[in-house]
């Protein structure tokens, strides 16, 4: 009985729209489920991956200027 108090408390669109899903409908909304949840996770490992190379870049950058600074005082 959970289940329907549950049910009931929907909105009758909402209702509708899950007692007129077949069973094929359900297993395509639950692969859609795991599309989007893959998604995200690759969104993330991009965001990180192309953090971690800008500032790969920007680190090297500054780590050859300070190189040079150094050869600099060293060679004057």
């Amino acid at each position: 009985m959970e289940s329907n108090d549950k049910f009931s408390q929907l909105s009758p669109e909402t209702q509708k729209f899950l007692r007129e899903l077949r069973p094929e409908d359900v297993g395509l909304l639950s692969e859609a489920i795991r599309l989007v949840r893959s998604l995200l996770t690759v969104g993330r490992f991009a965001k990180w991956s192309i953090l971690t190379v800008v500032g790969a870049f920007v680190g090297m950058a500054m780590l050859g200027d300070a190189f040079m600074k150094l050869k600099g005082w060293i060679w004057k």
